[in-house]
């Protein structure tokens, strides 16, 4: 599964002085990735890749946390957004294919509703470029008896 994170828009203003510092962790399964920190925006551009490895054909949930870093407190949370790979990808396993989505950052520490809003007052988003590289179908093949043999007739003594 390959996951390109393009961008994310209209983030919150997270420091004292100066802006946002983002970065994504990317989370499938066991598997975790974390993108670049972009300094002082409200709008990083990232156009980074990350392939997360399966052996299956029923793909699972893709957690993508956002986060403020700070240089000399802990990193904030920002937002995050769960994918359900299945309702994006299932439909498409065995082929090549690419699905571009844009989603809504939502945090629960947040009051209903808990979208998150950036510091012009618009939702804060994030999009992704979702891929499949060619997972294999298996093919289900019935069973098949062998061709039978013809038996041969006792001889009788001679």
């Amino acid at each position: 599964i390959s996951v390109a994170l393009k961008s994310i828009s209209n983030l919150p203003k997270m420091d004292a002085l100066g802006k946002c510092d983002p970065y994504a962790i990317l989370s499938y399964g066991k598997q975790k990735h974390k993108s670049t920190v972009k300094y002082n925006t409200y709008d990083p551009e990232y156009d980074e890749e990350f392939t997360f490895t399966t052996e299956s054909t029923y793909f699972d949930v893709l957690m993508v946390d956002v986060m403020d870093w700070d240089r000399l407190t802990e990193d904030d949370y920002v937002g995050s957004v769960q994918i359900d790979l299945n309702s994006v990808l299932g439909s498409n396993v065995g082929a090549d294919t690419q699905q571009e989505i844009t989603l809504t950052l939502t945090n629960s520490k947040l009051k209903d509703p808990n979208v998150v809003k950036g510091h012009n007052g618009l939702s804060a988003a994030i999009t992704l470029i979702l891929g499949c590289d060619d997972i294999p179908k298996i093919p289900i093949q019935s069973a098949q008896a062998a061709p039978a043999t013809p038996l041969e007739e006792p001889q009788a003594p001679a």
